[in-house]
């Protein structure tokens, strides 16, 4: 995306970023909450694997030819800026291969080696096509097929694979299992696409609202949040998910213990990348995109404490999934989402795109709180009154960042090492804490 974003320049990634986070809807939009679903019943009945993946992919295929249909009327209608409107359907292929991504049922059974081997292949596939053969913003439409066959050949080879061991059946199911399945979704798929239109709206707001270039600084700062916040957050909390479950399922006293060292772990983990990435903010973006994206540095050093925020929330957040509280999870989605809509024209028409940062700063806050109350848990009280420790020694690191002048490697080790040793000094690490961040990334 970095390689992508320097060959074409601002306006044109802005228009590839903007195509890309419509995809972004169509994909949790064709999801429908049913990988969550099949994750949790797995992981608590192993023997519903078969059936289930079968019923799983037979349902995800019809939606996917469905949106993609839609996709086609919209632009047909003039909905999507003529500018974009090819780029939009060309990305929107892409709900086919996601449809028969088979990632969520090697997370159901805990074996995420597959799932990790399948993203690395995706990504570099992703790369080696834009290095090879995009050479400038005329290879715009280019570089979106090819985001596509990144998708498509890990998809397909991952579905051989699953087959294989696995041996599920043909596909098929009836129209009443797919209204049962659907019931049981769908206050997870409906805040799910609450939650990917609160990280992409803004996006797509400066789309209309903004030049392209003002939306490809944007857009910039934006993908690298969301790279760790889609590609981290969601994963780790995927793993987490079976966990909880079991938890739950099992005893309350450990769910809660889990519960609220994920939660305190999250914290050690999320406070130095804003710290750090505050303070580096424009060398680090000069760095990766060139002097040309310069303008986005301002708008990451926003972005970056949500980002914080989003990371801190989220054990909390897959909490009420795993309690199969989705009803509370439906209300903060939609909460967080008309937030969003709201405060983004707002920031914008006040400063610009970093007003539009701010607003999703403050959004993401706002939300954060929401799940803290209804979580209602005194474990969770227990973890903001006893890690004390934790903002003192970002407070140290950002003292020292801002005291010492560094060039951008040795300022990010020093953070780092800064902030480690405090907490180790203090006493704030443990042998759970290790054991949980552990299970966080998945090993």
């Amino acid at each position: 995306m970095i390689q992508l974003a320097r060959v074409v320049g601002p306006a044109a990634f802005g228009a590839w970023s903007y195509s890309q986070a419509w995809f972004f809807y169509l994909l949790r939009a064709g999801e429908f909450g049913l990988e969550v679903t099949g994750i949790r019943a797995i992981a608590r009945d192993k023997s519903e694997l078969n059936q289930r993946a079968s019923w799983v992919l037979t349902l995800r295929l019809g939606m996917a030819a469905a949106l993609f249909g839609l996709v086609v009327l919209l632009v047909f209608a003039g909905v999507i800026p003529s500018g974009s409107s090819n780029l939009v359907v060309l990305f929107s292929l892409g709900v086919f291969p996601v449809a028969i991504s088979l990632e969520w049922l090697y997370e159901a059974v805990q074996r995420t080696r597959n799932v990790g081997l399948a993203r690395v292949l995706k990504g570099s596939l992703f790369f080696l096509f834009v290095v090879l053969a995009v050479k400038g913003s005329e290879d715009l439409a280019k570089s979106a097929i090819y985001y596509t066959l990144s998708l498509s050949i890990p998809a397909v080879l991952l579905l051989l694979v699953a087959r294989r061991e696995f041996g599920f059946g043909r596909l098929g199911l009836s129209w009443q299992k797919a209204k049962e399945l659907l019931k049981e979704a769908w206050p997870i798929a409906i805040a799910t696409l609450f939650s990917q239109y609160s990280l992409f709206f803004s996006t797509i707001f400066l789309g209309y609202a903004a030049s392209e270039r003002e939306l490809g600084f944007f857009t910039a700062a934006h993908r690298l949040i969301v790279f760790v916040w889609a590609y981290g957050i969601v994963a780790s909390n995927r793993v987490i998910l079976p966990t909880l479950s079991n938890y739950f399922r099992e005893s309350e006293e450990k769910y809660g213990e889990f519960l609220r060292n994920v939660t305190r772990v999250l914290a050690i983990v999320a406070l130095p990348i804003g710290v750090i990435g505050c303070v580096v903010a424009r060398d680090f973006i000069n760095l990766l995109f060139g002097p040309q994206f310069s303008s986005s540095s301002g708008v990451f050093q926003i972005l970056v404490w949500a980002l914080v925020v989003a990371v801190t929330r989220s054990g909390l957040e897959i909490g009420l999934i795993a309690t199969q509280k989705q009803n509370l999870y439906l209300r903060g989605m939609a909460f967080v989402a008309v937030l969003h809509t709201v405060l983004a024209p707002i920031g914008y028409a006040l400063n610009g795109i970093a007003g539009v940062a701010t607003a999703m700063l403050v959004a993401e806050t706002s939300y954060a709180a929401y799940l803290v109350f209804v979580t209602r848990s005194p474990r969770i009280t227990r973890v903001t009154v006893s890690v004390w420790r934790i903002p003192a020694a970002a407070a140290l690191t950002l003292f020292l960042l801002l005291v010492v002048p560094m060039p951008l490697v040795l300022a990010i080790l020093s953070g780092v090492v800064v902030y480690g040793g405090t907490l180790v000094l203090l006493g704030e690490l443990s042998s759970a804490d290790r054991l949980v961040l552990r299970q966080l990334v998945g090993i």
